[in-house]
């Protein structure tokens, strides 16, 4: 059974796994590159990006709005 990302928590947009050369995974957005952290197991990294917390805003903040408290436990704000 494979695994379901949930959308961006900042933007809405699609989520995808994206690899490294030594294996470890993250999960991205593709819209404004919101991410998780690179983990040895895929699904350690969607599991962090789907339980993140939701901040309930849609709308796509910059980085000059968006405040380091706000972001969820292990997703990052950047391209």
């Amino acid at each position: 059974m494979a695994l379901r990302m949930k959308s961006c928590p900042f933007c809405g947009g699609d989520a995808y796994l994206a690899d490294t050369w030594n294996g470890q995974v993250a999960v991205k957005c593709s819209s404004c590159g919101c991410s998780t952290l690179y983990f040895k197991q895929k699904e350690t990294a969607i599991h962090i990006w789907n339980h993140r917390s939701e901040n309930g805003n849609k709308k796509q903040k910059s980085d000059q709005d968006l405040q380091s408290s706000e972001l969820p436990n292990g997703v990052y704000y950047g391209k």
